[in-house]
């Protein structure tokens, strides 16, 4: 790897510290860089409209001699960019509502209009449709199952007391499919900015006015971010819908993006473990808490 780095970036590293199977650390005499296996290719527009529109929260990858960003070794792909140093945090609230700010800054600088074709909105909804329909059946089937039991486990007793619970969100997810399909019957245009879709506490250096792991940012509808920090974190006691104020008193949705981005939300994503009650009872409690938190991001809107 030392050679390889030298080739490609014209650094001589003086340590190579693995801090995963995907990260590692190279040392070198005045500088530390992050190297991270990633899986796709980049071909830097995302990263030359954030220099362009002068944004500098993220990490940059920084070009190889041949000015790429994302070369290959062994047949993986790489990508470098500066070392952020560890920072201990721990007030998770205070981070999150950083994370929010910053995102909500760089939608408001990139957004743009694009043209879609006619079916663009129709296959969208049918898609959310065929997300809710998987989801039905997976609720269903797990209900059924559990049914059958004598015995009931800690997570099958909480599922049953929450199924309702979950019913009822996925009837409002088709309500707000139903909003979205008809503010979008005549729509050809749609709203894109760069996205993130990266969240994690760990990403978040407030001390450093950074914010790293970059390798899946994109350019697509503001719907996704949110949508992904919903799917992919987990917030615990902290008032979510609060936090989402300080993004959308920065970068507010349109009527479509806002039924859209419900329709979405509303559909409970649980997953089941065989054999794992701890696990399944962690996701159970998850989804019960997006719910609640859906339901306030619902009812903050509508303020």
């Amino acid at each position: 790897m030392r050679d390889t780095l030298k080739q490609l970036y014209d650094i001589e590293p003086i340590a190579l510290i693995k801090c995963s199977d995907k990260v590692f650390q190279i040392k070198c005499e005045n500088e530390s860089y992050c190297l991270k296996y990633i899986n796709h290719y980049d071909d830097g527009k995302v990263l030359e409209k954030l220099k362009a529109l002068h944004i500098d929260y993220f990490t940059m990858p920084i070009q190889t001699q041949q000015r790429t960003i994302t070369p290959t070794y062994q047949n993986k792909i790489i990508r470098l960019t500066p070392w952020i140093q560890e920072e201990y945090l721990e007030a998770k609230d205070i981070k999150l509502k950083y994370y929010l700010t910053r995102i909500a800054e760089v939608h408001q600088k990139s957004v743009f209009s694009s043209n879609v074709s006619v079916s663009f909105y129709n296959e969208t909804a049918a898609h959310i449709e065929e997300l809710q329909s998987e989801s039905l059946h997976l609720l269903d089937k797990m209900m059924e199952d559990i049914e059958r039991l004598d015995y009931k486990s800690p997570s099958q007793w909480y599922y049953t007391l929450n199924y309702t619970k979950f019913i009822k969100s996925l009837d409002k997810s088709k309500q707000h499919l139903n909003k979205f399909k008809e503010l979008t019957k005549d729509k050809s245009t749609i709203r894109q900015v760069i996205t993130h879709q990266n969240f994690d506490y760990n990403h978040v250096f407030i001390s450093k006015d950074k914010i790293i792991s970059n390798e899946k940012m994109t350019i697509c509808s503001p719907v996704f971010e949110i949508t992904s920090l919903f799917e992919h974190s987990y917030f615990g006691s902290i008032d979510l819908s609060g936090c989402l104020k300080e993004y959308f008193n920065k970068f507010s949705f349109e009527d479509y993006e806002i039924e859209w981005l419900l329709a979405l939300l509303y559909i409970p994503r649980i997953k089941f473990y065989p054999g794992n009650d701890f696990k399944n009872l962690t996701n159970i409690m998850q989804g019960v808490f997006m719910v609640k938190s859906v339901d306030e991001l619902f009812e903050e809107y509508k303020k």
